[in-house]
């Protein structure tokens, strides 16, 4: 090795040197990518809603707000499960606002978000239904108090064990302004008792995956003739 430092320094092996330093820096970045070829192909998913806060209608919570391109006729208020406002219910809400619906999903989890069932069920667990319903209830507020975005109708989805915090806040008086309530691979039978709205239960092939799916049983639960006038005679009771 002291036989060959006099040559490195020589002006006409500079080039070879050049060449070396910068294939040594190559090499990693190359091995990098044959390990995960998928990583630099993958586009990463982009969604159309913004997130917005919730502290001037009730809550500490943000939300995921989904906006559609023409007027929409209801406003929803979604309670995701324990997988919070992650890519399932961001795509999800972006549906909605595709079939011209206005969609809010609450952040019941605190920002985290599961990434396997098993995380999402220790989320769900540490939910408190009634805090969650509190945030819910903020939910609402944005859609009788929003200057913007200020809606008369007024539709809750919660999926999994989140029902329990919405059928909660629908049985109360501050649930007054939800028409229709739409559990979504609901955990538990549940029951209608003490509901100011209707009440429809659906169930999903694929959890998680499919839920844009039932789009068209939710447009027809909420624009049928029945749902507007129930939700009429019980709001001004």
């Amino acid at each position: 090795m002291s036989l060959l430092l006099p040559w490195l320094g020589r002006p006409a092996l500079q080039p070879l040197l050049n060449f070396l330093l910068l294939l040594a820096a190559v090499l990693p970045l190359h091995a990098q990518d044959q390990a995960d070829p998928a990583a630099a192909d993958t586009p990463k998913e982009t969604f159309q809603g913004e997130k917005i806060f919730l502290r001037d209608f009730g809550g500490d919570e943000v939300a995921y707000l989904a906006i559609p391109q023409t007027a929409p006729s209801i406003g929803v208020v979604i309670a995701p499960d324990g997988q919070g406002l992650g890519p399932g219910v961001k795509r999800f809400s972006d549906a909605l606002a595709a079939a011209g619906y206005l969609a809010l999903a609450v952040d019941l989890t605190n920002g985290r978000i599961a990434s396997t069932p098993e995380e999402a069920a220790a989320l769900q667990a540490a939910i408190d239904p009634a805090v969650a319903a509190k945030a819910l209830e903020a939910g609402l507020l944005f859609y009788e108090k929003s200057p913007r975005f200020r809606m008369d109708r007024v539709a809750l989805i919660a999926f999994g064990a989140s029902e329990a915090a919405a059928l909660q806040l629908a049985r109360s008086k501050k649930g007054r302004a939800v028409g229709a309530v739409s559990l979504i691979d609901p955990a538990s039978p549940g029951t209608e008792e003490g509901l100011r709205a209707r009440l429809q239960r659906l169930h999903s092939s694929a959890p998680g995956r499919d839920w844009p799916a039932h789009i068209p049983a939710l447009t027809a639960f909420w624009s049928s003739e029945e749902t507007r006038k129930t939700w009429f005679e019980r709001l001004v009771e």
